[in-house]
């Protein structure tokens, strides 16, 4: 994974055709520093589910991350309520956080499994990966 230097995305946000940045990195601390350094209307989302609430607290627009691929109403459900209350959305977050920690402890394998489950056509993983076998499906089946 690479992380764009905070100065670069700074000076990347004052180029007219440039509109925002996805942040997958999960540091709430950068997320607000990065905020903090580029215009008000340059948009800036969380790609890490984990760090939703906290992204949001920090002035983070929204999120892009896997999970929405197949928890889709709940972490809108997430982000709607941290722009409210962080301390209300704690919940969500710990749902959403254990959720996506399961699904995505399997790589690609998992995230099609469960975007799958929430009914995308998700098709299989690329060689040389495979999909997930039936049990471990099944489980993420019940968590979607």
């Amino acid at each position: 994974a690479f992380e764009l230097p905070e100065d670069s995305i700074a000076r990347l946000a004052e180029h007219p055709r440039i509109i925002g940045i996805k942040d997958s990195g999960g540091h709430p601390v950068r997320m607000q520093r990065m905020i903090a350094s580029v215009p008000a209307d340059f948009i800036v989302f969380t790609g890490s589910t984990q760090a939703i609430t906290l992204a949001v607290a920090a002035g983070a627009h929204g999120a892009i991350t896997a999970s929405t691929n197949y928890i889709p109403e709940k972490v809108l459900e997430t982000v709607t309520s941290a722009r409210r209350s962080a301390n209300k959305a704690r919940p969500l977050q710990q749902e959403i956080s254990r959720i996506s920690a399961a699904v995505e402890a399997h790589g690609i394998p998992g995230v099609k499994a469960a975007a799958g489950a929430a009914g995308l056509q998700a098709g299989h993983p690329l060689l040389p990966l495979s999909s997930l076998p039936e049990p471990e499906s099944g489980r993420l089946r019940a968590l979607v």
